[in-house]
């Protein structure tokens, strides 16, 4: 649990990911733990009933840790998406802003002589 967060860290990705990741993998884990047949050979896997458990735990534990995934990192992405627009309007300001301060220009003017350089 620890390598997976301190490998997900390494590798830049946020405390917030990292930590959505790991849960994840953790619950994928627990997921198959639970779904395991207890068998001794893996010759009782011919048995309906075992190998009708092994398979749902082989496919329920990635479903399931995999929307855990998509759905923390969704959340996540949403507080991106909120950043990222009101960066993109703070930069659309500043460009009106800028050209509201060349439209002011005399014609035929420089900026130097517009700022009283």
């Amino acid at each position: 649990m620890l390598g997976n967060l301190a490998a997900n860290l390494f590798v830049g990705e946020s405390l917030a990911a990292s930590v959505a990741d790991t849960f994840a993998d953790i619950l994928e884990v627990l997921v198959a733990f639970v779904l395991a047949p207890s068998i001794s050979t893996v010759a009782e896997l011919i048995r309906p009933k075992p190998l009708m458990r092994f398979l749902t735990g082989g496919v329920l534990a990635p479903v399931t840790s995999g929307l855990l995934g998509m759905t923390l990192l969704r959340v996540q992405l949403n507080g991106y998406s909120r950043r990222a627009t009101t960066c993109l309007r703070a930069a659309e300001e500043c460009e009106c802003l800028q050209n509201e301060s060349l439209e002011a220009l005399p014609e035929g003017g420089e900026a130097a002589s517009f700022t009283g350089l």
